[in-house]
């Protein structure tokens, strides 16, 4: 906390203290002047009132030769006093919060999903974070002829391996996890059997858009890059297989709670293993801040690999969040056996790993190499791994993003907002109070504002049409609504661009009411606005390539054939 801040806090004390001295200078004077005027009573009640502001007077007075005396514990009680002020109005949002899920009052209302807009002409992929399911969503779009899918991914897996899931998912195959990936991992290539494909005729010319929430935005990155490099062998693929996505409060620059105290997941930690990086002066135990290093040594010498091999390892930790993974593990080993379980209760999808029994002594003390990978969704949501992620997956031209950010708080202070759950109420007080100057203290949660509005260092714009109605200014007809959409529409036509990334301004919705669920609000702004507002940029786009392409097709005919007078007829 600034010391400018709590010194203005503790302004409240020492004003209070300059007015009870005046009213003591008043009363005496009052007193000592005309006493023969007062009655018994009034008399009295005045003295008693000189008396407490005497008493009032020496105890402010003592502490402010005190806080001369020792100017840290002046910071201690303005501290002191910001932090009752502040955790007094989380106290209220909680109750209020508490009387709101109690009694069923202020609950938001379920969203008016349109019919199918012919405008929002390719298929969505609906992917949903860390341990969320987005079927029902799915279900509920394709109720109403929207072809929306959300095939079953890893829960905890890695980003790449959630990506390949999804690929094979989608196209049909055994999932392929690719020959190095494997083995620099230590897991198996191939996870599950051949299936058929819920979309085989996936392909540029029948792209799809990926709708994802929380770290799902990770895997619709991944997904884009392993298209573009062609990674799935037997296919031709690229970025333009993909439309567009929309993120919505998505990790993009780490989450700080991880992290921190409260969170208690380790930070990411290097080991060298090549001769040669301990001649640079590594010694294993510094963590991304080596690598970084051993990175730069490798550029000045040509060759970053052998320059500096570095391992980094991603421990789980002990705490509350380690043991639910820890604990994951070994129920897949328990129950992992039954298909009845993980069809319709849970399903780890971590085969890849091949889990046995004798892996249960290095599981229950923490020392099993899955319990150290970096090929999980653990180190992606670090803020040292969403740095790496975002170096390797820059924004592809061609491709339209858009990212939806949440927000429960408001103040400097970030004070809760009581329209929450009251888990989040307290989440988003733990948050604030743990915040770094990296992540600013307003958060949906679980995750800080500002890193959900885009990757670090990538090229990015706030668009104001991007923003979703408030609940006051949400029509109640569905003809209204139709009549604000299309207003909508025309005002954000011409600035979304493709290859940067479109935010809007923060939401008030936490980190679980935005999950992909039939009750969020943000499907209906997707589908009334954004998403027709995407396919449109999307033909335009193609157009405008498709009218370049002609005309540098015509100037090369007409430098080479020499009939380009037939050409600029035409035109």
């Amino acid at each position: 906390m600034q010391k400018n801040t709590m010194l203005s806090e503790f302004g409240r004390f020492s004003w209070m203290a300059d007015i009870i001295s005046s009213r003591c200078v008043h009363t005496w004077e009052r007193l000592s002047t005309d006493s023969s005027q007062i009655s018994g009573g009034k008399a009295c009640w005045t003295a008693m009132r000189f008396a407490l502001g005497v008493c009032l007077a020496v105890v402010m007075g003592g502490l402010r030769v005190l806080f001369a005396l020792w100017p840290s514990l002046e910071l201690t009680c303005a501290a002191a006093a910001h932090a009752l002020w502040y955790w007094a109005h989380v106290f209220i949002a909680f109750a209020i919060s508490c009387i709101r899920v109690a009694t069923q009052w202020g609950l938001r209302e379920a969203p008016l999903i349109p019919p199918h807009d012919p405008r929002i002409d390719c298929p969505l992929i609906l992917i949903a974070g860390n341990m969320g399911d987005a079927t029902r969503a799915a279900s509920q779009l394709s109720a109403q002829g929207v072809c929306a899918l959300a095939p079953p991914l890893g829960p905890v897996s890695s980003c790449h391996d959630k990506a390949c899931e999804l690929f094979y998912a989608l196209k049909g195959g055994v999932v392929d996890f690719g020959a190095s990936h494997s083995a620099a991992h230590h897991h198996l290539r191939y996870f599950g059997s051949a299936t058929s494909g819920l979309l085989p005729e996936w392909s540029a010319s029948c792209p799809v858009i990926l709708i994802s929430h929380s770290q799902g935005a990770s895997t619709a990155r991944m997904l884009v890059r392993l298209l573009q490099q062609q990674a799935f062998e037997g296919h031709d693929t690229s970025a333009s297989w993909v439309r567009g996505m929309v993120c919505i409060s998505a990790p993009f620059n780490g989450a700080a709670l991880l992290t921190s105290p409260f969170g208690g997941v380790p930070p990411p930690t290097s080991s060298v293993r090549s001769p040669r990086a301990r001649a640079c002066g590594h010694t294993g135990s510094g963590g991304c801040a080596q690598l970084k290093q051993g990175e730069e040594d490798g550029k000045k010498e040509g060759d970053t690999k052998q320059a500096c091999d570095l391992t980094i390892e991603q421990r789980v930790g002990m705490r509350a969040i380690g043991a639910s993974i820890s604990a994951g593990y070994i129920l897949h080993i328990f129950l992992g056996w039954s298909r009845s379980f993980r069809a319709h209760v849970w399903d780890w999808r971590v085969d890849q790993w091949q889990l046995g029994w004798s892996d249960l002594p290095a599981l229950l003390h923490y020392q099993h190499r899955l319990q150290r990978s970096t090929d999980t969704a653990l180190f992606e949501i670090t803020e040292v791994g969403a740095a790496e992620f975002n170096r390797l997956t820059p924004p592809v031209e061609g491709v339209f993003y858009v990212s939806l950010p949440c927000q429960v708080t408001q103040g400097d202070d970030a004070v809760p907002l009581a329209t929450n759950s009251p888990t989040h109420v307290l989440l988003a007080a733990i948050n604030a109070r743990w915040a770094t100057a990296s992540q600013p203290n307003h958060s949906d949660g679980l995750l800080s504002t500002s890193s959900q509005l885009y990757p670090q260092y990538q090229p990015h714009a706030l668009i104001a049409e991007l923003n979703p109605p408030s609940p006051l200014d949400k029509p109640i007809s569905l003809d209204a609504l139709r009549a604000q959409s299309e207003l909508k529409r025309v005002a954000l036509r011409g600035k979304l661009k493709a290859g940067v990334w479109s935010h809007a301004e923060p939401c008030p919705l936490s980190h679980s009411e935005a999950s992909l669920h039939p009750k969020n609000g943000l499907l209906e702004h997707l589908l009334w606005v954004i998403l027709p507002a995407m396919c449109q940029a999307a033909h335009e786009q193609d157009d405008e390539t498709a009218s370049t392409s002609l005309a540098s097709a015509r100037v090369y005919m007409r430098l080479n054939t020499g009939v380009g007078m037939t050409f600029l007829e035409v035109d």
